[in-house]
Formats: structure tokens, C-alpha cells, sequence
């Protein structure tokens, strides 16, 4: 089956949380393509994990290099913020003193980030039969599935006329490296390609969302 421009569209049972101001999805099909030839008990997360590159091409189309896969659009672009909190129950403290600082009884908070949306989007030009393959061991989307956050209800990949991985009415869909456009509205230091948590991978990109015009 030959690479073909698609559209990937995730409905959720439950809103996604993110850790990041985008989802990208060639980080997730990086992150389960290593899943599949890896133990994911004996990831260090100090050093980048090499992707099986020979995997990650035939299953996504590279443009100069770039990835061609999009970050997530999403049906409503509205963030909110959610607190976690854990302390000990009121008639615990009261029998007597407790060490909340550490330990089993450690008192923590933790803030995220959502989006409610329950239909994520993706573009990409790629093999439909690889990225279904691929997916079946997608579950979730997005950080603290732990909790059920990102839960996916169903998956669907259609092909469409126009390829909008990387740019859609000039507009840019993924980070583009600043070498690869001709004009742009703006840059930043952001990760370009996966895995998107390592140092090496950052260079001064044109964000998604913002106006571009390729080389």
C-alpha cells in the first residue's frame, strides 16, 4: 500500500490532559513503534530512545526531513485547569501526629491542564495499513491516562484529497523548522521531531497555528 494524504480522528469517552501545549502525532506513532520493540520497564529516561527509523519512514511520509503528521486540532480550543490534591483524612491527624512531608502519608498537589473537547484530529501522509496497525495498541491520548484521562472511544483513518500534515492554508499544522520556510509570522525553540521530550531535538521552529509559507 502506497503512502496517501489522511485524516485521523479520535472520539473520546473522556477529555484529553496535556503536558505540553500541543499532541504530536508523530510522537505517538514514535512512542508505539518503540512500545512494540522494547521493554518499556527498562526506559531511561535520561538518554533519547532511539526510534526504529526504518519502521517510522514507512509508516510516515518524511518532507526534507519533516515528518509529515500533524499536532492535534481539537473541536474547541479552550484549556482549563484541574488540581489534584492528596492530604490525610481529618480523623487520621487528629490521633495523633503525622509526618505529611514524606512517606505513606505525604500531603501533594498537582495541577494540569485540559481540554474538553471529546474529538481530537490529526493530519498525515502515510500508510493507512501501518498507522491502523500501529494504533491498535493506542488506548489513551495525552498525559495521566492513569486517572482514564484521553480514553479512546473509537479511531477512524480516511484518505482525503490534500495533503495537510505539515501546512494548511498557510497556516502551519506541526513545527516547522525556520531552514524550511521561505516566509514566517513568527519562531520559537521548540522540539520538531520525536522524541519531543530530548534537548538535541529542539531548534528555532514556526509554531503550529502560526502563518507560514514553505520553501
Amino acid at each position: 500500500m502506497k503512502a496517501k494524504p489522511l485524516k485521523i480522528t479520535f472520539d473520546l469517552a473522556f477529555p484529553l490532559m496535556l503536558n505540553h501545549r500541543w499532541i504530536h502525532l508523530d510522537g505517538i506513532i514514535g512512542h508505539l513503534i518503540w512500545h512494540r520493540a522494547n521493554d518499556p520497564n527498562r526506559f531511561d529516561s535520561k538518554t533519547p530512545t532511539p526510534i526504529d527509523e526504518k519502521k517510522f519512514k514507512r509508516t510516515i511520509t518524511l518532507k526534507d526531513g519533516i515528518p509529515c503528521a500533524s499536532v492535534g486540532v481539537f473541536e474547541e480550543e479552550d484549556y482549563r485547569a484541574v488540581n489534584y490534591v492528596k492530604r490525610p483524612e481529618p480523623d487520621l491527624m487528629s490521633k495523633g501526629k503525622l509526618d505529611i512531608a514524606s512517606g505513606y502519608f505525604r500531603a501533594w498537589r498537582l495541577a494540569g491542564v485540559y481540554n474538553p473537547s471529546l474529538q481530537v484530529t490529526f493530519y498525515a501522509h502515510g500508510r493507512k495499513d501501518l498507522l491502523e496497525e500501529l494504533f491498535a495498541d493506542l488506548t489513551h491520548l495525552g498525559d495521566n491516562i492513569r486517572m482514564g484521562w484521553g480514553l479512546i472511544k473509537r479511531m477512524q483513518i480516511e484518505q482525503i484529497d490534500h495533503d495537510c500534515s505539515i501546512m494548511r492554508d498557510g497556516v502551519a499544522m506541526r513545527p516547522i523548522p525556520v531552514e524550511a520556510a521561505r516566509e514566517y509570522e513568527c519562531a520559537y525553540p521548540l522540539a520538531w521531531k520525536p522524541p519531543f521530550w530530548a534537548a538535541e531535538n529542539v531548534r528555532l521552529c514556526v509554531p503550529p497555528g502560526a502563518k507560514v509559507r514553505l520553501k
